[in-house]
């Protein structure tokens, strides 16, 4: 159930993360957005984080080729092919965080640590 629940929202939220970019001139909050949408979608199905990676991850260069092939506008000077693959350094980061989430809520809490041995000579 989980796992549909990604599939549902992974091309709205890789659209959003898109638009967002485009739409301003700073790095700081599209990288937070990539950042969560990765890990929230891991989070829901970690076996997938390299589909989830790529689709977030994507996101900003795929917004970006398609402002210009359209010829908008931006406010500010378009992004070179470097900075805009750099937007896989934060969805990495997202899937890395999701999966841990994941992992430490699903597995189950081992017990009371073993008791430490004791020493053969006596103090």
């Amino acid at each position: 159930m989980r796992e549909r629940i990604a599939w549902i929202l992974v091309l709205p939220v890789a659209a959003l993360c898109g638009f967002i970019d485009v739409t301003m001139e700073e790095i700081f909050i599209p990288a937070v957005m990539l950042l969560l949408a990765a890990a929230v979608l891991t989070f829901l199905a970690p076996r997938r984080w390299p589909v989830w990676a790529l689709f977030t991850g994507g996101s900003m260069p795929v917004a970006h080729a398609i402002v210009r092939t359209f010829g908008i506008l931006l406010p500010y000077p378009p992004p070179g092919m470097l900075d805009t693959l750099l937007a896989f350094v934060p969805s990495l980061s997202g899937c890395a965080l999701g999966y841990s989430l994941a992992h430490t809520i699903s597995t189950p809490p081992s017990g009371d640590p073993p008791p430490l041995p004791r020493s053969r000579h006596p103090r």
